[in-house]
């Protein structure tokens, strides 16, 4: 006779309380000054207006991103810095927003808000961080940002969901690509790398 059907296992016991958790720590309801404060942040970050704002504002942070190059004259770089910090804010309002609205249990179902508040949390580390070399990395990844357009480009959003589901496929594919990459790459430095010292 098994003893795993006379009661409820330990795995059982500690998935009940965890969901029990995210009922009280991520569905915020608390009171009805909450409840109201939510709905009208509801309203504003949710009006069609703010949207079209948001889109502009990664529209125009890619044009920024794309004008970035080395050896910039100071008042460009200044001025890109200061777009930086104004879209990093406008994203991590919107974010916030968004959380307050939904309330963490149900921001988080939704794939395109974890992917906005990964980019987001990104690039807050990167503003951090902004003084420490060799950290030039965490640059890159404000990049993604573009890939927001895709929540109000259908097309896009096709397009993203293709390669998604072809990327499994194709992931043999592309390890021996970048194998095969990597040896040229080792071999052009080996042969020629001494003359561009």
């Amino acid at each position: 006779e098994d003893d795993d059907e006379d009661g409820p296992t330990f795995k059982d016991i500690a998935l009940e309380y965890i969901l029990k958790g995210i009922e009280i720590f991520c569905v915020w309801d608390c009171c009805w000054v909450w409840l109201k404060f939510q709905e009208w942040v509801s309203f504003i970050v949710f009006d069609p207006f703010v949207e079209l704002f948001i889109t502009l504002c990664i529209v125009v942070n890619t044009m920024f991103m794309a004008m970035d190059h080395h050896d910039m004259n100071p008042e460009l770089e200044k001025v890109l810095k200061s777009g930086n910090y104004f879209f990093t804010a406008t994203f991590a309002i919107e974010a916030s927003m968004k959380l307050m609205a939904m309330s963490p249990k149900y921001y988080f179902q939704e794939g395109w808000n974890i992917f906005d508040f990964i980019i987001v949390a990104l690039s807050l580390l990167e503003l951090g961080l902004e003084g420490v070399q060799g950290l030039s990395v965490l640059r890159s990844f404000r990049l993604l940002r573009v890939f927001k357009l895709a929540k109000s480009w259908p097309t896009l959003n096709l397009l993203i969901s293709i390669m998604g589901r072809t990327m499994g496929a194709l992931g043999n594919l592309t390890f021996v690509l970048c194998i095969i990459i990597f040896i040229f790459a080792v071999m052009g430095m080996q042969l020629f790398g001494k003359n561009y010292i």
